[in-house]
């Protein structure tokens, strides 16, 4: 398990390399946190295909689980990569400081190969 934080919150991360928790210092309370990634295939057929204007999923969204963790560790930022695949990132942060969360999702470009049309 990885953790990072500053002098207000703490962030857990699991197995899996998401955020399970969060603790806020000042109350040492502890709230469950999930966030997930989902994206969908688009129909990819000569009759009526997904694109830009027009969203046919082929299916249901499809989760992505697991992400690769690098994990930054300064004296004013503490932050986590996350790698999901090769077009899904995220990076999270907490500045010395400051009571804010940062999140700041990657996405794209999407391969051609992968046929989905929005994630």
């Amino acid at each position: 398990l990885v953790t990072i934080e500053n002098e207000d919150i703490s962030l857990l991360f699991d197995e899996n390399g998401l955020v399970s928790s969060i603790t806020e210092k000042a109350s040492n309370k502890t709230y469950p946190f999930r966030q997930q990634f989902f994206y969908y295939k688009g129909v990819m057929n000569d009759t009526q295909p997904s694109g830009a204007y027009v969203f046919r999923p082929d299916g249901d969204a499809i989760k992505v689980e697991k992400a690769q963790l690098e994990v930054i560790k300064g004296d004013l930022v503490q932050e986590v990569r996350q790698t999901f695949n090769s077009w899904i990132a995220q990076v999270i942060r907490l500045k010395k400081g400051t009571k804010p969360i940062e999140f700041d999702w990657i996405i794209g470009p999407i391969p051609k190969e992968a046929k989905c049309v929005r994630c």
